[in-house]
C-alpha cells in the first residue's frame, strides 16, 4: 500500500483497490444496506457473496438467508421490547449483549415498524422454502430478498 501510494497520502479508494474484502465484510455491509433500504449497495454486496458455481451458490445463499433470518428475529425482539417500554440496559441484559451492540441495533431499526420487520421475516421464510424446494435461480431469489427489504 505504501509502495502503491508512493509519495501521496493513502486514501480510502487506494485501500479498497488493493485490499481484498472478505465475505464477512460483505455480509455485514449487505445487512447495513438492507436495513438502510439502499437497493444498489445491497445488490452489490449480496451478489458479491455468491460464487459462480450454482451448487455452491445455493449453499451460500441458504447460509445468507439463515443469517438474515437471525438478524431480523433479533431486530423484532428489540423493537418489540422497546415499544413495550423496556429499558435498553434491561434488553441488553436479557439478550446477554454488550450495550454497544444494542445501541447499533437500535440505530438500524429506528425507521422500521414491527409490521415491516414481520413482513420481511415472513418473506425470508418463503424464500427459504422456495430455495430448498424449487429450481429457481439463486440470483432471482436473492433479488426477491433485497426487494422485500427495500420496498417496505
Amino acid at each position: 500500500l505504501i509502495s502503491y501510494a508512493a509519495d501521496s497520502p493513502i486514501t480510502k479508494d487506494m485501500i479498497e483497490a488493493l485490499v481484498p474484502k472478505c465475505s464477512v465484510s460483505h455480509v455485514f455491509e449487505c445487512v447495513e444496506s438492507l436495513m438502510a433500504r439502499n437497493t444498489k449497495s445491497a445488490y452489490t454486496h449480496a451478489h458479491a457473496l455468491l460464487p459462480n458455481n450454482p451448487t455452491q451458490a445455493k449453499s451460500e445463499f441458504l447460509g445468507i438467508l439463515s443469517f438474515l433470518q437471525s438478524q431480523v428475529r433479533y431486530f423484532l425482539i428489540v423493537k418489540d421490547l422497546l415499544e413495550k417500554g423496556t429499558q435498553p440496559t434491561r434488553i441488553a441484559e436479557m439478550l446477554t449483549w454488550n450495550p454497544k451492540r444494542l445501541w447499533v441495533v437500535q440505530r438500524k431499526i429506528h425507521t422500521w415498524s414491527i409490521s415491516n420487520l414481520r413482513a420481511v421475516y415472513k418473506e425470508l421464510i418463503i424464500v427459504e422454502k422456495l430455495a430448498k424446494s424449487s429450481s429457481f435461480r439463486v440470483s432471482i431469489l436473492l433479488n426477491r430478498v433485497i426487494a422485500s427489504f427495500t420496498r417496505t
